[in-house]
């Protein structure tokens, strides 16, 4: 018997979402809130944009691994999560929806950072 779908329920839910909007990225489905993405169904697994700390701490926990879109070049707030770990996206992907929401609305106003001689 083969195992269900976990995509469809968690698409559902972020559907629900009035602040969340689809889009497709690296020509996998993704999801925006406040204009920035947030998740990725890409290759059978969900990947987020978490915040560094948070990312690593789930890597060395063995919960998620690295993410690289194809360029070779791993993108250290973005992480995988594969089928198997299914019971935890929900939290996760609202968890990563919250944290791209609030560094959007927070970086209004910052500008480049530049070095005093």
């Amino acid at each position: 018997m083969a195992a269900k779908d976990p995509f469809p329920a968690l698409h559902a839910a972020l559907q629900r979402d009035s602040r969340v909007t689809e889009m497709e990225m690296f020509g996998a489905q993704g999801f925006k809130v406040s204009g920035k993405v947030f998740a990725i169904f890409w290759k059978g697994d969900l990947v987020l944009k978490l915040p560094e700390e948070r990312a690593q701490a789930l890597m060395a926990a063995k919960v998620a691994k690295s993410w690289d879109p194809g360029h070779g070049r791993k993108m250290r707030e973005w992480i995988a999560f594969a089928p198997r770990t299914s019971g935890r996206w929900l939290k996760l992907v609202e968890e990563a929806r919250d944290f791209v929401a609030a560094g959007a609305s927070g970086k209004k106003g910052r500008g480049r950072r530049t070095q005093s001689k």
